[in-house]
């Protein structure tokens, strides 16, 4: 049901924005009607790192997203500074288990 909706919001979206395609197949081929594991797929390298010291986190650092991201984030409804400041609501410090 989720990725129902997604994709829903996805489409409706460029359908406002009289876009009829994006590129988000693989050599930035157009997609006229992305499906959410497209969608999703595009997030699958994003990755927070961090430095832990003591046990606890001494820096971060934050995913830089690529435009066609933050287009798909837009698409999807997200704010895409909702999306990157979120990565500094993850505490300071955690117990990081390997």
């Amino acid at each position: 049901m989720m990725e129902s909706l997604i994709e829903c919001v996805v489409r409706n979206n460029m359908m406002k924005e009289n876009r009829k395609s994006i590129q988000i197949y693989p050599e930035f081929k157009s997609c006229k009607s992305p499906t959410t594991d497209r969608v999703l797929a595009d997030f699958s390298l994003v990755r927070l790192n961090w430095i832990e010291a003591g046990g606890k986190i001494v820096k971060k650092f934050l995913p830089e997203l690529i435009q066609r991201q933050k287009d798909l984030l837009s698409l999807a409804g997200v704010p895409v500074d909702s999306y990157q400041h979120g990565w500094n609501a993850i505490p300071g410090s955690c117990e990081i288990r390997g």
